[in-house]
């Protein structure tokens, strides 16, 4: 007796607990099947407790054979479906765990591939964009280096390559100036010596 009704307050305090938790609307009416059951469990056990001092012979067990067992076995069975219950709603939350990881270790590495092309793709133009504006700066300072000095210069980008073919520019003319100078100055010696001579 002292074991079943220690039993009973486990059994009260773990649905209370279960039922804490967040249930679904078939999880509750199956816990309110279970508690039915155990109701009648309950009073069944009251009624033989009564007929062990009142009944007459035989009464008790065929309480307990028809009523009392039959009653135990359906809160059993009822249990039973509670666990399956539990048991077909994990297996469902870990497939869809397992569905929604995938998705996401495959969104992650989409963006990755993403993020690798687009760093690519940028590492592309920024090479192009330093490239070509030193290949010219290069063929400008050649062209000067053999004594082209009528190349066009374009000085209207405003960043460090255009403060290199600002200088560029700047070097080519001032070279212009200096040669015409040495061209002047030359003329001026031919014909001084001339004169003399």
């Amino acid at each position: 007796k002292t074991e079943i009704a220690t039993n009973m307050l486990e059994i009260d305090s773990l649905q209370q607990k279960i039922q804490g938790m967040g249930l679904s609307d078939q999880d509750r009416a199956q816990i309110e099947k279970i508690t039915g059951l155990r109701k009648k469990v309950m009073e069944i056990g009251g009624q033989s407790a009564l007929l062990k001092v009142t009944g007459q012979p035989g009464e008790l067990d065929a309480l307990v054979e028809k009523q009392y067992h039959p009653a135990v076995l359906a809160l059993q069975q009822a249990h039973q479906e509670f666990v399956t219950m539990q048991e077909v709603a994990y297996e469902n939350d870990r497939k869809d765990f397992d569905g929604r990881t995938r998705v996401i270790v495959l969104m992650s590495a989409l963006g990755v591939a993403l993020t690798i092309v687009a760093i690519l793709i940028g590492t592309g133009f920024l090479i192009r964009s330093i490239r070509r504006p030193l290949i010219l700066a290069n063929e400008l300072a050649a062209s000067i280096a053999k004594g082209d000095l009528s190349m066009q210069i374009d000085t209207s980008r405003r960043d460090e390559f255009g403060d290199l073919m600002t200088s560029l520019a700047a070097m080519s003319e001032s070279l212009g100036r200096m040669v015409q100078q040495v061209r002047h100055n030359t003329d001026s010696i031919a014909i001084a010596s001339s004169e003399i001579a």
